[in-house]
């Protein structure tokens, strides 16, 4: 069976994968365009049977969201989409305006004393919050502590695994009532409403700020609707063009400590489990913001090795383990690849993620050294857990006297069960 594995020439993160007819874009990159653009030589119109998109950052679900309605997009089977991102969608689909109303509340209330004293205190100011705001991360580690829900799995154990046995994928036969209500609202809504950034003068609420504090809080502001507009577009061509969801939860992985879901025995979750339904209730907007975009939520996902495929793992930006329990391995959930497989780089191969390659070498076998590709980031020297790393390639070397993007294009089939690299040139970094 032919199998194929193509790093994308794109800003960010987009990985293109086959095996036989069946084929899934993991991630998207920093923009649309670009994307549509990278994805031409596979066939037009491509039929990708999942989309799937790891977390809510720039990088790597900017690309998505105007993936469908133009005259080059792919023919989409089905999302797969992070389970934070169901517990506002209604507001977000629905009530826009509202939600962006409360939002700028709930920001004013939550970081506006963080902010007068940030102004005073140099120290304060340096610390960095998830949207890259000069307010403190306290507020931000309490409000995701305190919100814990419950949510609904898939009805049967057996479902995901019947699922894994046919030879082509089948689309999800069931979802939630609430999904099938929100898509029935979404579709009979002639225009979807935009998201707008209320202007600076608005932002204190009526309190006189000085204009410095003002445009911190707008800072905060703007880059939570950014968020929030990814979601919404992405999700939102979802609901218009009737394609269905499938919703993989960090946070039940880590109560349960047992992936679940996907296409088993092809492409799996690592770090997720799959639900129908799984919302949060009494989630806050901005709480519900911060869930979508920490890159310790990214999701992993694994293109299963057998005795006729090599395997490949996306890392994301995932740190691959719990702040919180570092001695678990989520990689252990799985035999140990006997062939060298393909990894990408965590988190474009920076050092703020360096401590998840300890945990992917653990789990490797070493005698079967894993094929290394770094996408995405800046142009700058990749950490040196990367960089000592061999076979490696990337898609921006700094290395390299050229500017453009490159792709990477990996091959094999069932007469040659290895990766082979027919596209593109080692890393020099």
């Amino acid at each position: 069976m032919f199998s194929q594995f193509c790093a994308l020439p794109v800003a960010g993160e987009a990985y293109l994968l086959q095996y036989g007819r069946w084929k899934a874009l993991i991630d998207g990159g920093w923009g649309v365009r670009p994307l549509l653009r990278a994805l031409q030589p596979f066939g037009h119109p491509l039929e990708l049977h999942a989309v799937i998109c790891t977390h809510n950052d720039q990088d790597h679900a900017g690309g998505l969201t105007g993936l469908l309605g133009s005259p080059r997009s792919p023919k989409v089977g089905e999302f797969w989409l992070p389970g934070s991102w169901s517990s506002r969608m209604d507001d977000l689909l629905l009530r826009p305006s509202h939600f962006i109303k409360e939002l700028r509340r709930e920001i004013f209330e939550k970081f506006a004393s963080d902010i007068l004293r940030a102004s005073e205190s140099p120290q304060l100011a340096e610390r960095e919050t998830i949207f890259g705001s000069e307010v403190s991360n306290t507020v931000f580690e309490a409000l995701i502590t305190e919100n814990a829900g419950s949510s609904r799995e898939l009805d049967s154990p057996h479902d995901s695994e019947q699922r894994g046995r046919h030879s082509e994928p089948q689309t999800l036969a069931h979802e939630s009532d609430w999904l099938r209500i929100l898509r029935s609202q979404v579709r009979n809504r002639a225009v979807a409403e935009e998201l707008s950034v209320p202007p600076l003068s608005r932002i204190d609420d009526g309190q006189q700020f000085p204009l410095n504090e003002r445009r911190k809080l707008y800072n905060v502001l703007h880059r939570s609707i950014e968020a929030a507009e990814r979601i919404r577009a992405i999700a939102y061509q979802a609901m218009v063009y009737d394609i269905p969801i499938r919703w993989f939860d960090f946070s039940s992985f880590k109560k349960i400590g047992r992936q679940r879901g996907g296409w088993p025995y092809r492409l799996v979750p690592v770090n997720s489990r799959e639900l129908i339904d799984p919302r949060i209730p009494g989630l806050d907007r901005l709480t519900y913001l911060a869930l979508t975009t920490v890159n310790r939520e990214s999701l992993v996902f694994y293109f299963v090795e057998s005795g006729h495929k090599p395997g490949a793992l996306f890392c994301a930006d995932s740190p691959m383990h719990f702040e919180d329990l570092p001695s678990v391995n989520w990689l252990c959930q799985f035999p140990q690849p006997e062939l060298p497989i393909i990894v990408t780089a965590p988190h474009h191969g920076r050092c703020s993620n360096k401590s998840a390659y300890p945990y992917i070498d653990h789990w490797l076998n070493s005698e079967a050294a894993p094929i290394w590709i770094r996408a995405g980031g800046q142009l700058r020297w990749p950490c040196l857990e990367l960089r000592r790393r061999t076979p490696r390639y990337c898609t921006q070397c700094k290395a390299s006297s050229c500017s453009t993007l490159r792709m990477q294009h990996f091959v094999s089939c069932s007469c040659h069960p290895r990766w082979l690299h027919v596209f593109g040139t080692p890393c020099r970094c």
